[in-house]
């Protein structure tokens, strides 16, 4: 019989970042081993209410709805977010793309 392993798996980011983590937790837990997510202190109540062991890593930053907006609104700033090459414009019309600078798609 194999023996019993602690794995720890490491994560940062939002649920879809987490959630397969806890999957993959759940899936070693029932072959007998001790899986521990180490992730932010916001998910310890999530992780541990699953039936996993829990590891609060750092930075342990807050959450979008707890964040400063003006921050958030200057970090999805259009000229910002143009700059780097992203194919969505918000100055667009409703349901079209902006492709590049000189054609717009629906």
């Amino acid at each position: 019989m194999p023996s019993r392993k602690r794995i720890v798996l490491s994560t940062f980011g939002s649920f879809g970042d987490l959630h397969p983590y806890m999957a993959l937790a759940l899936e070693l837990q029932s072959r007998g081993h001790e899986p521990v997510i180490a992730t932010m202190n916001y998910y310890r109540e999530k992780v541990q209410n699953a039936g996993l062991s829990f590891a609060s890593v750092r930075p342990d930053f807050a959450q979008p709805k707890d964040q400063d907006p003006e921050l958030i609104n200057r970090l999805l700033d259009y000229r910002i977010i143009h700059s780097v090459g992203t194919a969505y414009s918000h100055k667009s019309k409703p349901g079209s793309a902006r492709v590049n600078n000189n054609e717009t798609v629906s």
